[in-house]
């Protein structure tokens, strides 16, 4: 009896901690501010949000390794005030999904939102700078949003990506 009365408040503190761990799941949403289904916060602190078996960067993008493919995903603040969302492609923050974002050969990044592939060779096309991205998450399981949240990640494994040359960028972070 004595022993399990000095076990039970170490078993009580480890439930404790997970329950807490579980409880930092949140919603993700587009910038236009509808819920997103299908991504996961890449941060417990919140911030951007990426798809299932993607990586989540530094940078707020997502990035998929097979593919070679970099987006602008979600983000959990629903108003996308907050400064860790990526306010990179948002239209303002109307976008209604997600966006690819292609590096150029001159290492600026461009909006590709028809997914052409070919937005680095338009005039009219914004170009800007974004800094070296590293991963900081991986996306391993993705849950259904509900009221209380419920998109999970796991800790990453770190790897980095190339840095971008200099370039001459014009434009903005956003359309």
């Amino acid at each position: 009896m004595v022993r399990l009365l000095t076990t039970l408040p170490a078993t009580l503190a480890i439930f404790a901690s997970l329950h807490v761990l579980g409880g930092n799941a949140q919603n993700c949403y587009y910038p236009n501010g509808d819920l997103a289904t299908g991504d996961a916060a890449c941060s417990s602190n919140g911030g951007a949000c990426c798809p299932l078996n993607w990586e989540c960067e530094s940078s707020g993008l997502c990035y998929l390794d097979s593919a070679d493919y970099y987006g602008r995903y979600t983000c959990t603040d629903q108003s996308w005030t907050d400064g860790s969302c990526p306010q990179i492609c948002t239209h303002n923050n109307t976008a209604t999904g997600n966006e690819a974002v292609l590096q150029c050969s001159d290492g600026s990044w461009c909006c590709d939102g028809d997914r052409s592939w070919n937005c680095c060779d338009h005039d009219d096309t914004d170009f800007f700078p974004l800094p070296q991205g590293s991963q900081v998450a991986f996306i391993s399981t993705v849950t259904a949003p509900t009221s209380g949240g419920a998109a999970t990640s796991d800790t990453p494994t770190p790897s980095s990506t190339p840095a971008p040359s200099s370039c001459k960028c014009i434009g903005q972070y956003t359309r």
